[in-house]
Parts: C-alpha cells; structure tokens; sequence
C-alpha cells in the first residue's frame, strides 16, 4: 500500500514538474473585438455553438459585418471509415474525421489572419447489432469533434 502511494505521489510530482498544467478558457486579443462570424454552411446549432464559444473567449460579437472583423468558418462534413471489424463479433472500429477551415478579414476585406485548417479524429467502438444506438452514438461523437474543433480555433486564435 506504501509503495502505491510513493508511486502516485511521484507520478504526480513528475507531471507538475514537466509545466503540466489545464488550460482554462482562451482569450482572444482585443482587436478582434468587434466581431462578425461568417458562418458558411453550418448549421443553427453549430453556429449557437461556436458563438457561445466566440462569446466565452470575451468576443464582442457584432450583427453587421460592415464595421466588424468577419471571421469566416467552414466545417467539413463528416467523414466515418471503418477501422477494424471481425466476422465473429458485432464490434467494429470506426474513424471519425471532421475539419475546421477559418480565416479573419478587417472590415475593409484585408486578411489579418491566413486562411487555417485543423482536422480532428476519433475512434469509436460500435455494435453494429443496434443501429439505432449507433446512429446516435455517430451524432453525438459528431458533435463533440465540433466543439474541439471550435476549441481548437479559439487555441489557435489566443496565440
């Protein structure tokens, strides 16, 4: 039991050691206040989605992209491919990969920040017996690489 908990507190001591630290929320520079989003194709949740996330960071968001830095995003659809499957079994491994492409113009259509893209992927196992609970667990993986997505931007966009 003693030895178990010097490795723990050693483990715990190399991890502060190395700079490890969580990371709270990313906040944008202050020129990109005001800001007008470009949604592209998303849709109304994504686009809840990312300004609630535009909003967290301490972006004014603005409604007229006249006087505003317009922030163009564009997600990809998403990709699914099957990893790994056997013919004994209903498991199957599948890839999930979604990109994120975003750029900012000034108000008078000069890019202060270059065109970007981050891809992001995860890995699901799914019974493929249940279709319906696959579909749902697809949706809603689907909606958490969006949120890493949006999150990785905002990473991105602080630095």
């Amino acid at each position: 039991m003693r030895i178990r908990f010097t490795l723990l507190l050693l483990l715990l001591l190399s991890l502060a050691a190395c700079g490890f630290q969580l990371r709270g929320d990313s906040k944008l520079p202050a020129w990109l206040s005001p800001l007008y989003l470009q949604p592209g194709q998303l849709n109304s949740s994504q686009i809840a989605m990312a300004k609630a996330s535009l909003k967290k960071a301490s972006v004014e968001l603005s409604e007229v992209a006249d006087s505003s830095n317009r922030l163009s995003l564009q997600l990809s659809p998403l990709k699914s491919r099957k990893v790994a499957g056997s013919s004994l079994s209903t498991v199957e491994l599948l890839q999930l990969t979604m990109s994120l492409e975003y750029g900012v113009e000034d108000s008078k259509g000069r890019v202060r920040i270059e065109k970007s893209k981050i891809t992001q992927s995860m890995e699901l196992e799914l019974d493929s017996s249940n279709v319906l609970v696959h579909e749902q667990t697809i949706r809603e993986n689907s909606s958490t690489l969006e949120q890493r997505l949006i999150q990785s931007m905002l990473f991105q966009l602080s630095h």
